[in-house]
Parts: C-alpha cells; structure tokens; sequence
C-alpha cells in the first residue's frame, strides 16, 4: 500500500506532466488523453474518460484510457445527458456523483454504458473560468468498486 506521502507525491508529479504538456501548446487531444491517463495511474484506477458538456444538452467524450482493456465509455460526441447515470448527475449538481450499480439505474445513456461493460463510476466535475465544462469519469467493470484512493462521494 502506498503511504499518503508517496501518493501526494505522485499526484504533484502528475500534476507536473500536465502543466508542462500543457505549456508546450500541443494538440488539444493530447492533453486529453494525457489527463485520462494520469488521473488513472495516480488514482490507481482501472479506467477514466474525458467528456464536454455541449450547449445542445448532449456531452461529447473527449479521451478515454485503460489498464488491462478495463472498460471505458467509447469516444464520439453526442452522447445524451438525460437520466441517472453519473455523468448527466454532474451535469445537473455540479459536485461530484457516482453510481453504484448500472444494474439499479435506467435510461438511455445507462444502456450505453452498460454495453461498454462498464458496471460502476465515479465522476468529478471539471469548471473552467466559473462554468461547468465537463466531467473527469472513473470506471470500472465491478459493481460497488471502491478505490481506496478515491473519497466516498
């Protein structure tokens, strides 16, 4: 087990990729992907996706990332923000939520994720310049995971 030393160490490091991905100007999709990945190895979880909250009421999935082919939400726009599913609750609350089971909730986006495979997630809001742009969304194929590294929303 990772001590809270080393993980907050790891985080800053993470943290540090970003900025200076993001300081060399690249393309917009590399820092996506590369946010995905480093969310997922510093949280140590199995998958997480990207997503914008567009202004026709849909999100489009940005990037995706996994270890070991573990689930994740396929990239594309478009993708419905209606329903209980964990994405559109941030949407709506702008805190973080997360479902437990895909098997308990329905609607169409629900259908899609459980076609992904994914059973359970996590999502966090994500607020540029005081509005509410997207969601960072961690997944797995497990019903009622809990990460030890991520709080109990």
């Amino acid at each position: 087990m990772t001590s809270p030393f080393q993980a907050l160490l790891d985080e800053q490091a993470a943290l540090r990729r970003v900025a200076v991905l993001v300081a060399s100007d690249p393309d917009p999709q590399h820092v996506f992907d590369c946010v995905c990945e480093e969310v997922g190895r510093a949280l140590g979880i199995e998958g997480t996706n990207l997503t914008r909250f567009e202004d026709d009421g849909t999100q489009s999935v940005l990037a995706g990332w996994s270890v070991n082919g573990a689930p994740i939400f396929p990239v594309g726009p478009g993708v419905p923000l209606e329903g209980d599913a964990a994405v559109p609750k941030v949407s709506r609350s702008g805190r973080p939520e997360r479902v437990d089971d895909y098997a308990t909730v329905t609607g169409p986006l629900v259908e899609m994720v459980r076609e992904a495979g994914i059973a359970s997630a996590v999502a966090a809001p994500i607020w540029v310049a005081g509005r509410l742009w997207g969601a960072i969304v961690a997944t797995t194929a497990r019903p009622h995971w809990r990460s030890r590294s991520l709080p109990a929303w």
